[in-house]
């Protein structure tokens, strides 16, 4: 399989995009920083790396560092990004130095939502102490309100008041922190395809937002339109982005690429659950409103005896 392009973002994305072929060797990866000209944004370091193991910037170690244990030599681009003035968003983008497939990777390490979302699902109660065990709020969350909203790095959550800052929230936290609109037409129009997935024992980003942006869409353009070029899979049991007593192990990426590249739709993706490093469990994900319903014989851990089902 030929190199895709990269970029890891400091906050909240996930998606695949297409752009124009290129490759780099290392004297133009040198010459990156000096040349590119770019708006709200600045490159700060680039240089080439080579092939083999590659620990990427803040892995301590485990799946974050195992997952690039045999990369192609690559050109390291850092930026910062200043969409404001006070902006400082750290961002990468790694360029394959040869045989590039002219695909564009953009996955993000999660940060700032700042949306008043709906409560948290019922038996997902084991994963609330992160975001809500201490005696202070998740640190995420409680820096929002600090640098971004009430712009007071000594703010008190304790002082926090909905009816009086409610308002004030939103004027601040605009568009910018919660880009809701459901207007994809444009995105539709020129053959788009997008691959939302979810675990619904999230315990930071409410599941129940999702659906509803998800029904937003469907209001907002068209059942058709959404069915074309739309797909929600829900991972029951599944915490923040994996993890979690359900299936959360699946790839999302290889389906969007069949999809947007040979019309074939996702109909599900198969999930595992794995202990101590054996898969005990495997369940399909169903495209939303769908779910996985047992066929009523055989295990309950085997994805062959559930369908797909309204």
């Amino acid at each position: 399989m030929k190199p895709i392009a990269c970029a890891a973002f400091a906050f909240l994305v996930c998606g695949t995009a297409y752009a124009q072929k290129s490759s780099a060797d290392a004297a133009a990866c040198d010459r990156l920083a000096a040349s590119l000209k770019l708006t709200s944004a600045k490159v700060t370091s680039s240089h080439a790396v080579a092939a083999g193991h590659f620990v990427p910037p803040g892995a301590a170690g485990g799946t974050a560092a195992n997952a690039f244990a045999d990369l192609r030599a690559f050109c390291r681009v850092e930026l910062t990004l200043t969409p404001s003035a006070d902006s400082d968003i750290k961002s990468e983008v790694w360029l394959p130095a040869s045989g590039w497939n002219g695909k564009f990777q953009q996955v993000g390490n999660g940060a700032w939502a700042g949306s008043i979302f709906p409560g948290l699902e019922p038996g997902s109660e084991l994963n609330w102490t992160g975001p809500a065990g201490g005696p202070e709020p998740l640190a995420v969350s409680g820096d929002l309100f600090k640098y971004v909203v009430f712009k007071d790095p000594n703010w008190d959550f304790r002082t926090f008041d909905l009816v009086r800052d409610y308002d004030v929230v939103h004027k601040i936290d605009s568009l910018a922190l919660s880009p809701t609109s459901a207007d994809l037409k444009a995105f539709v129009a020129r053959g788009g395809k997008l691959l939302i997935y979810q675990g619904w024992a999230d315990m930071n980003v409410a599941p129940r937002s999702t659906v509803n942006y998800y029904d937003q869409l469907v209001k907002a353009i068209g059942r058709k339109p959404v069915d074309d070029s739309v797909r929600l899979f829900l991972a029951p049991g599944m915490a923040h982005c994996g993890g979690g007593e359900g299936p959360n192990v699946f790839d999302a990426l290889t389906p969007l690429e069949q999809w947007r590249e040979q019309g074939k739709a996702p109909t599900s993706i198969l999930a595992t659950h794995s202990t101590n490093g054996k898969v005990d469990r495997t369940r399909p994900l169903c495209p939303y409103p769908q779910v996985a319903k047992y066929t009523g014989s055989g295990s309950i851990d085997k994805a062959e005896n559930f369908v797909c089902a309204q």
